[in-house]
């Protein structure tokens, strides 16, 4: 993610300054959006805007591993919280508390639930 076009007297467009705000914040996309530089790996793992660097060699291996961790979640689960992750900003306390509840009633009523509970539940019992 980089803003360029402020070098050639161009203004970003504002989707994608404000999705730069969302994701990295306000210090992180002025930064961006004010210098207009190319940003590197290093920097762009310390500001948020990647969540790992991963050698080109091991990159196909690597979202094998992370596709495998992430199908092994409840699909419906996983769908709400991705939901409310990108609806967050864009929604009031109550309206987003309003929908949470809702996904969660569904959720914990669903049969799959239980699995993951029990599985939970056994878990710390032992302890």
């Amino acid at each position: 993610m980089d803003f360029p076009e402020i070098n050639h007297g161009l203004l970003p467009v504002t989707k994608g300054m404000r999705r730069a705000v969302e994701k990295l914040g306000v210090r992180a996309a002025q930064e961006l959006l004010y210098w207009g530089e190319l940003v590197g790996a290093e920097r762009a793992v310390a500001i948020g805007a990647v969540n790992e660097i991963v050698p080109t060699e091991e990159v196909a291996s690597r979202a094998r591993d992370v596709c495998g961790v992430l199908r092994q979640k409840d699909r419906k689960l996983f769908h709400a919280i991705k939901r409310s992750l990108n609806l967050t900003a864009q929604m009031s306390d109550q309206a987003l508390e309003k929908m949470t509840v809702a996904d969660l009633d569904a959720y914990v009523t669903a049969e799959s639930s239980t699995k993951a509970r029990a599985r939970f539940l056994s878990k710390n019992s032992k302890g």
